[in-house]
């Protein structure tokens, strides 16, 4: 029989708090490394998704960081914290991509696996405005609006608020003429079409791809010589 959503959610919360509080105690050290999603996931008998969703929050942080192939490491003792409500963040186009980097990815694996008819139809329908953009400004608009419609396919609050405060970041950044238009509609759609297939590892692997491809356009651009 399967469990219900607030079990779920519980556990999540439950495998965040077993964390955050080896960190507090000194248990596992700034530069340690964590147990593995397959060790936690075990442990608390709960799917590695479960995991991922549990961690997210300590990656938006800067508390833990996640590298691909090695684990997920501390970077930070618990005294720092994420930023509350509406407070402005001040943060630069990498530093951006960077966070969406740590939560993007693991929202879109959330979202494959709960995502309602009415959710896949709200995303199929940022998709569409986000390919008819005619310009930088149209695009950043409504990939934000493609990149909230996902987070909200969660059904899970916390990761809603999490991808808010990158909105919110994103509209007070200055982007100049970094060309993230280019070459990008293709992602999107790659991206919704792991979401109508529920394939929650093709979702993150595409989320991923996605974002590298937007990192490689800003570091392209900041290397460029100026005119």
């Amino acid at each position: 029989m399967k469990e219900g959503r607030a079990v779920k959610s519980e556990r999540v919360v439950l495998i965040r708090e077993h964390v955050r509080k080896a960190i507090e105690s000194g248990a596992i050290g700034v530069g340690q490394k964590l147990p593995t999603e397959r060790e936690l996931a075990a442990q608390f008998d709960v799917p590695r998704s479960a995991v991922r969703a549990a961690i997210v929050p300590l990656e938006f942080a800067g508390i833990v960081k996640r590298e691909v192939g090695r684990g997920t490491y501390v970077l930070a003792p618990m005294a720092r914290q994420a930023p509350q409500g509406d407070e402005e963040v001040d943060a630069s186009p990498t530093d951006l991509l960077d966070a969406a980097m740590s939560c993007y990815p693991a929202i879109c694996e959330v979202a494959a696996l709960r995502a309602t008819r009415a959710d896949l139809q709200a995303i199929e329908e940022c998709l569409g405005r986000v390919e008819a953009a005619r310009d930088n400004e149209e695009y950043r608009r409504h990939d934000a609006a493609f990149h909230m419609a996902i987070a909200r396919a969660t059904h899970n609050r916390l990761l809603v608020e999490l991808n808010a405060v990158i909105d919110r970041a994103l509209g007070r950044m200055h982007w100049g003429d970094i060309e993230l238009i280019e070459g990008d509609f293709h992602d999107h759609r790659l991206i919704f079409e792991a979401l109508m297939k529920r394939n929650a590892d093709l979702a993150r692997r595409r989320m991923v791809a996605h974002l590298a491809g937007a990192r490689m356009v800003v570091a392209s651009h900041a290397a460029a010589p100026n005119p």
